[in-house]
């Protein structure tokens, strides 16, 4: 879908790239996040992409490489 801007379950190229917003004052973008320590977190907002004829979405992180652990190095 975010590749081929077509849908997989119905076929439509009526598909959009969206925000997805909690419905609650102040609206906040959703994001998905990472606890790196007790008070900090890793943070991506989402890239929501939807299906216009049959409501089917997909949701990428828009910076996958924040929440995923950094690799420790061996020395």
């Amino acid at each position: 879908m975010k590749q081929s801007g077509e849908c997989p379950k119905c076929g439509s190229r009526n598909v959009s790239c969206k925000d997805l917003y909690i419905p609650m004052y102040p609206y906040r973008a959703l994001v998905v996040a990472r606890q790196t320590t007790p008070l900090f977190s890793e943070s991506s907002p989402l890239d929501v992409y939807i299906c216009g004829e049959c409501g089917f979405l997909e949701m990428y992180a828009r910076t996958p490489s924040q929440l995923i652990p950094k690799p420790k190095s061996s020395e």
